[in-house]
């Protein structure tokens, strides 16, 4: 339960005070306690008192009486009667008849309510103890009284004694007051010390740490609480000393981002999801576009305004969009217009802040300049049209060259062969016709010029072939590499025979997607290439061998041919390029080159590996 007035009172009085009413309280349930137990402790102390007193008294009035010294037992009695706090004493005989007393009573009085002061409550417990006839000593409170009736039974009747115990209470208590009073002293001075230590020890430090947030609460972060130790002030403290370094830091930090974003290009704003999208914040960098803080922050001038009218409308529907749809990160680009009535193109990166109902409460915005990318894409754009415009020009260039040179190398083709084809046409007819008349030497110049014939016509051949594959277009599909190879090495076999060449395939099963007439292109002439060096073996040998790797497919071709010298690799692949003497091995040189050319238009790579003497290996690679 809350007190509200406990609340607007300050700690250091409301503790003293707390203190002090629990210091009355607690003097006030301890006097309440002691005089509570103080009765029953002093009746019953008395009733012992009064208990040993008699039984002291009952033998001496006892022996008294049976030596008949009646003064002597008058005297003992007056003593036992006159003793502090009895009010009545009596000797009452056998019959319940007085014989001594306290009173002007005369002997022989019966016990009666006159007795003993008219008092019947008294009487009746007298006259029940009488009634017991008891040799026992008994001693009983009268209820609701601090009166005590002591009962001992005598030799020759019974002897009855009341006390009243109020003086002695009455003394007991002023004892309990003065206790009390004292105990209240004690009690209020302890609580008056205890005050002063928590305000010494609590209340001084706590309001130096409320000095010290007040202080960072009005922005100065340098105050700091002094105050050492290892209660919980001092980690509060310390708590606050490093809520202030953290403050101080985020701070700095803050400052330092601000004013990046002030010396940026960038504007950034805080909008409120209102009416015209009146502006929380706006950074310095505005100034860039002619306007000031001042003139959203006033309200002077709305920020909608400034979008060019031409863009307003788009603009004014994707974000009423975005604002009941989301999303809540989203981008725009839209001119602006500036103070100097230039426009610039800006790229607003914007995203929404929605509160608990779903409800969009704030925008942000990053609004960067564009202006110049604008223009770059104009640029561009402009650049590309006359790009493509000069691509397609040369294209059809391209196209037109390609059909010169296609009749061309139809016209040269048609032009070379007619010749050579009467050349050796010609030098066949000689030899048949003439043979007889021609000697030796005769023959062989026939012979050397069909040869001639010969070569020039694969020449024209290879050439003819080496500037097709460029104009060729590439018709992929795919096909099992081993079967494909097996099949290429029986026709080559068939066409052209070399009974002595022994021919191995070692190819795995491997799907490529290739263009076939390409890779039979390259198979035949690296197989002739390695058949055609190996020749002159005592025993040629061929091997092919195929293997896959994680992206390519592998293949290798080797012979146990002449080989070359490595450092002539680059030179194989050139056209026209030989290593050995066409009368050692004959050949256009340009087969290799085919290969090569043939290999980058299908996107593989071909490579050679030989020494002198030992054969060759090429390796051809293709992708999976």
């Amino acid at each position: 339960m809350k007190i509200p007035i406990l609340h607007e009172i300050p700690g250091r009085i409301l503790a003293p005070v707390l203190l002090a009413v629990v210091a009355i309280l607690a003097v006030f349930y301890n006097h309440e306690q002691k005089m509570n137990g103080l009765e029953r402790l002093v009746i019953a102390s008395e009733q012992d008192n009064l208990r040993d007193y008699l039984r002291l008294q009952k033998q001496p009035l006892n022996d008294l009486y049976k030596a008949g010294r009646l003064d002597e037992q008058r005297l003992q009695f007056s003593i036992l009667s006159t003793r502090a706090l009895t009010t009545h004493s009596f000797v009452l005989d056998q019959d319940l008849n007085l014989i001594m007393s306290l009173s002007d009573l005369e002997s022989g009085t019966p016990l009666g309510p006159t007795l003993i002061g008219d008092d019947t409550l008294l009487f009746e417990i007298a006259n029940s103890l009488l009634l017991k006839l008891s040799s026992d000593i008994e001693v009983k409170r009268v209820p609701e009284t601090l009166k005590l009736i002591g009962y001992i039974s005598l030799d020759y009747g019974h002897l009855i004694v009341v006390r009243d115990l109020s003086p002695q209470m009455a003394y007991y208590r002023t004892r309990v007051l003065r206790m009390t009073f004292k105990d209240g002293i004690t009690f209020l001075l302890a609580a008056m010390l205890l005050a002063v230590g928590m305000y010494v020890m609590w209340f001084r430090r706590s309001q130096a740490v409320l000095d010290t947030l007040t202080q960072i609460g009005n922005g100065n972060l340098s105050a700091r609480c002094s105050i050492s130790g290892r209660n919980e002030m001092s980690e509060i403290a310390q708590a606050i000393n490093g809520m202030a370094d953290h403050l101080s830091l985020a701070l700095d930090r803050e400052k330092h981002l601000v004013g990046l974003i002030n010396r940026s290009p960038i504007v950034v704003f805080e909008w409120k999801n209102l009416p015209g999208w009146p502006v929380n914040f706006v950074s310095e960098s505005v100034k860039s576009w002619g306007y000031s803080v001042a003139d959203f922050m006033h309200g002077e001038i709305q920020f909608f305004d400034l979008i060019h009218p031409d863009d307003q409308a788009r603009i004014l529907e994707e974000v009423t969009h975005y604002l009941v749809n989301g999303p809540d990160d989203y981008r725009q680009e839209y001119r602006i217009v500036c103070a100097n009535q230039d426009e610039l193109w800006v790229d607003d990166r914007t995203w929404l802040v929605r509160d608990q109902l779903g409800d969009v409460a704030i925008i942000y915005g990053v609004v960067v300049d564009v202006t110049e990318l604008k223009r770059s894409e104009l640029r561009i754009r402009e650049l590309n049209d006359v790009l493509e415009q000069r691509v397609e020009e040369r294209t059809n260039a391209l196209e037109a060259a390609n059909q010169e040179l296609e009749a061309f190398t139809y016209s040269v083709s048609h032009d070379l062969k007619a010749p050579l084809r009467g050349i050796d046409g010609y030098s066949q007819l000689l030899m048949e016709a003439y043979r007889n008349q021609l000697d030796e030497e005769g023959i062989t110049f026939l012979r050397n010029i069909r040869d001639g014939v010969g070569q020039m016509h694969q020449l024209i051949e290879d050439l003819l072939s080496y500037s097709r594959i460029e104009r060729k277009a590439l018709q992929t599909q795919s096909f099992d590499v081993s079967l494909f190879v097996k099949e290429l090495v029986e026709y080559s076999l068939k066409a052209d025979p070399h009974p002595k060449a022994k021919i191995t395939i070692g190819i795995p099963p491997c799907q490529l997607e290739l263009d076939p007439d390409g890779f039979a292109l390259v198979m035949r002439n690296v197989l002739t290439n390695a058949l055609k060096f190996s020749i002159n073996q005592q025993l040629p040998r061929v091997e092919i061998r195929g293997r896959v790797t994680d992206t390519r497919f592998v293949l290798e071709i080797e012979d146990n041919g002449v080989g070359f010298d490595m450092k002539y690799h680059d030179r194989i692949f050139q056209i026209f390029q030989r290593l050995h003497r066409r009368e050692d091995f004959p050949g256009t040189g340009v087969g290799l080159a085919l290969v090569k050319k043939a290999m980058q238009r299908m996107g593989g790579e071909v490579r050679a590996e030989s020494e002198p003497g030992k054969g060759a290996l090429f390796i051809l690679e293709f992708d999976l």
